[in-house]
């Protein structure tokens, strides 16, 4: 309801949708609402937790903050705040590679353990440098989405603009202008932390971070597979966890612990 009434609709689209007909997006509404507990009676507790350990961290409550791209088109520097809402929720936070707030700068924010969440955007070497930088900044796991080889057609999206909002020329972007003047608070935050965000855990060659785009085709072309392992483990170290993330039959969970995962998260990407 916040997000509907502060976020233009061109940008809480991104967050709100799914891909093709959502049919997917649908069904793991429905999937979590079939869900039940299952209570015991006829028992006695002197005391009720919902505390638990996940991958040597003692949690307040078993929920994590899972990533999520772009924070930081919601909120000034979403990634941090989120990060320290979730400390203080006393759970694990996870930062998605395609955000625009630092690794640093939320590890920093967050009084609890972090996760990182890493593609391959830009190729091997761009990524072993966030490793890098995620291992020297205290991140304890390591996540590995698999289930991104194929963007999702988020034709939705499309059909609000989406592309030309993104990538489109001046006379294009300005089309967008009456929808954001509708929505003065988020133009103003969005304007004071620095506008249109990058990348800022996608350091390139020449040492700027990637300019916000449309990752499609570089999704396709860095495409996490099962012979990635090794070396993101080598470079990773053998102590740390990796998470495999987009794990959706049992032929792949199978994989993911023959591979050395010490966990995965079942997902079919939100259906995104």
């Amino acid at each position: 309801e916040v997000m509907e009434t502060r976020v233009p609709p061109i940008v809480r689209e991104y967050y709100r949708g799914g891909a093709d007909n959502e049919i997917t997006l649908r069904d793991n509404v429905e999937a979590f609402r079939r869900e039940r507990f299952k209570p015991r009676s006829g028992v006695r507790l002197e005391s009720v937790t919902m505390c638990t350990e996940m991958l040597g961290h003692e949690i307040d409550f078993p929920v994590i903050a899972g990533p999520i791209g772009s924070p930081r088109m919601l909120w000034p520097r979403g990634e941090a705040v989120a990060a320290k809402a979730a400390s203080e929720a006393g759970t694990i936070c996870a930062l998605s590679t395609l955000t625009g707030t630092d690794l640093e700068e939320v590890k920093v924010a967050s009084n609890g353990p972090c996760w990182f969440q890493l593609y391959l955007i830009g190729g091997e070497a761009i990524a072993a440098r966030s490793i890098e930088r995620a291992k020297k900044s205290g991140y304890s796991a390591l996540i590995l989405t698999i289930d991104t080889a194929v963007p999702g057609n988020r034709a939705h999206h499309e059909w609000m603009g989406a592309s030309r909002a993104i990538n489109g020329t001046p006379i294009q972007k300005l089309q967008f202008a009456p929808q954001m003047l509708r929505y003065n608070s988020w133009l103003k935050s969005h304007y004071s932390d620095g506008g249109m965000m990058q990348f800022r855990n996608v350091i390139r060659d020449d040492g700027t971070p990637m300019p916000y785009t449309d990752i499609g085709t570089q999704l396709r072309a860095s495409a996490i597979t099962w012979e990635h392992l090794p070396w993101i483990r080598n470079i990773w170290d053998e102590d740390r966890p990796i998470i495999i993330k987009g794990v959706q039959c049992v032929e792949d969970a199978q994989l993911a612990v023959e591979h050395g995962a010490d966990a995965i998260v079942v997902s079919n990407h939100g259906g995104r």
